[in-house]
């Protein structure tokens, strides 16, 4: 029971640090977990670091990681160019629900966490706004050269005690596989295996259930 868990967890960790090398290129929330699902395989993780496997060198320090990825084949796994060179492409959607009139907090922290305070904070100011956590009203920037709108989103693992829905990280509406590896350190394989089963699934399932 303990190597199928350590197993389990090893493949969790895995793409969880897979789909962060891909936040840390400027992907969006979708095109990362889609990229990290696809592609894990060519990226180990020692419990350390993630190496890119063609080099055996470091992920994010590799150019030659990015560089497969800009070929045409899987461009779409990487964030749009924007046409301004002044201006960095981010999430579109994600910053509007983040500071679009009273804004959202949750979702000003998760773009805090995958761009980083500085480039938030340049972000905030384009809609208006002093700093990413305030409470003055933003407003739309006037430009839009901004990428990733149509696969945005700001999922976070599930709280609370009910996992139901989007809040299961198993279910097809929730699946995240980043958030079910947290889940099972969290309250255990037994708790997990619970959560999974109530929707018809099971911990180390490679894809979500497809709905009747």
């Amino acid at each position: 029971m303990t190597e199928a868990l350590d197993a389990i967890l090893a493949a969790h960790d895995l793409h969880d640090r897979t789909a962060k090398f891909f936040l840390s290129l400027g992907s969006s929330y979708e095109q990362a977990e889609a990229a990290a699902a696809a592609h894990k395989d060519k990226f180990s993780w020692d419990g350390v670091a993630l190496n890119w496997k063609a080099t055996n060198k470091l992920a994010a320090d590799d150019p030659a990681a990015k560089a497969f990825f800009a070929q045409d084949a899987y461009r779409f796994l990487l964030p749009v160019p924007t046409t301004d060179a002044n201006q960095k492409s981010f999430d579109r959607a994600l910053a509007d629900r983040a500071f679009v009139g009273t804004g959202n907090k949750t979702s000003a922290q998760n773009l805090i966490r995958r761009y980083g305070l500085e480039a938030a904070t340049d972000i905030a100011r384009q809609y208006g706004k002093v700093t990413p956590m305030d409470n003055k009203p933003g407003t739309p920037p006037t430009t839009t050269v901004i990428a990733d709108e149509k696969t945005s989103t700001d999922k976070a693992p599930p709280t609370g005690d009910k996992h139901t829905g989007r809040n299961n990280p198993f279910s097809e509406a929730g699946w995240n596989i980043s958030a079910q590896g947290r889940l099972i350190r969290e309250i255990g394989l037994a708790a997990a295996s619970s959560i999974a089963a109530s929707a018809g699934a099971f911990v180390g399932q490679t894809r979500p259930n497809k709905a009747a």
